[in-house]
């Protein structure tokens, strides 16, 4: 028996153009592959250097977000997996219209999907 392991090697970009989050997903489809997704620790330590080395320290989208029931990537409607960085007290579904969530320094919010803020791609 022959055991294949296949590893997944992610490069996520900042785009500190202001964007709502459904902007934000059709740059990153037209310039890359989608909204940064995060499916293992070595995504989310990708990720967290990317933002580090950009000297990042604001809010920026990513591509979760919440359909009604569940929390999925926006990359094939995944569900959110195991591999999570909410912040503390997150999500919260503030004023209950928090679709979508951003990472920061401390972790992932949720917060309403008009707001504009920078994001992450990925390719």
């Amino acid at each position: 028996v022959i055991t294949l392991v296949l590893s997944v090697h992610r490069k996520y970009y900042l785009v500190q153009q202001a964007m709502t989050w459904s902007d934000a997903q059709a740059y990153c489809r037209a310039h890359h592959v989608d909204l940064a997704i995060i499916e293992s620790n070595d995504d989310l330590v990708q990720l967290q250097n990317e933002i580090q080395k950009q000297q990042f320290s604001a809010s920026a989208w990513i591509g979760l977000y919440n359909d009604v029931n569940s929390w999925r990537w926006s990359m094939g409607n995944e569900p959110l997996g195991s591999v999570t960085d909410w912040d503390s007290g997150q999500p919260s579904n503030l004023f209950g219209h928090c679709e979508c969530a951003f990472t920061t320094w401390f972790g992932w919010t949720d917060w309403s999907c008009i707001y504009a803020m920078p994001f992450m791609c990925f390719d």
